[in-house]
């Protein structure tokens, strides 16, 4: 069922022009930069979006905010602080950090997750390697997927390795 679902809205994300995703990325941050749970927090990490994820980079300049972004380290994600200048080409093709300057997740305020699919009650299927919901099983800050409003399904099947969001920002709203 997973797997289908992903199949499917990869599919329907990867048909996104460059200009949809620029469009719908920039209402999307508008969104999150007015919500309650961004503003309060000071130590926020971000994910670097890749091929049609809905684009963060705008977020790397956000004054005011420490920014930590995630680093694939063996089976695992690392909160590594951001400083200009310090990416690299890494898992995946995504940037990460160059360094290793670990940021204890007890700092981080919020956490924003990339997704293939969410539902309307904060579920999330990912990827299918489990990299953010390992990560997400040990933090305790506030959680906050970011999407399109087209990948926002019914319901999704969660397991108990599932973490669910405190929120979905998307294009036309934000769920739950």
């Amino acid at each position: 069922m997973k797997e289908a679902l992903r199949k499917e809205y990869l599919a329907k994300r990867r048909a996104l022009s460059r200009k949809e995703v620029a469009g719908k990325s920039r209402k999307i941050i508008s969104k999150l930069l007015a919500d309650p749970l961004y503003k309060a927090a000071q130590t926020i990490m971000i994910y670097l979006s890749k091929e049609n994820e809905v684009d963060t980079h705008a977020l790397l300049h956000e004054s005011g905010k420490r920014i930590v972004l995630p680093k694939v380290k063996g089976s695992d994600l690392i909160c590594c602080l951001y400083s200009r200048g310090n990416l690299a080409i890494g898992s995946f093709g995504v940037l990460e950090p160059n360094t290793e300057e670990v940021v204890a997740s007890s700092d981080i305020g919020l956490i924003l997750v990339p997704g293939v699919v969410f539902d309307k009650k904060g579920n999330r299927i990912g990827y299918g390697m489990g990299y953010y919901d390992r990560l997400l099983s040990h933090m305790k800050c506030q959680k906050i997927g970011l999407a399109y409003d087209f990948q926002i399904a019914e319901k999704i099947d969660a397991t108990l390795k599932d973490v669910k969001m405190d929120k979905v920002i998307t294009d036309e709203g934000h769920w739950p």
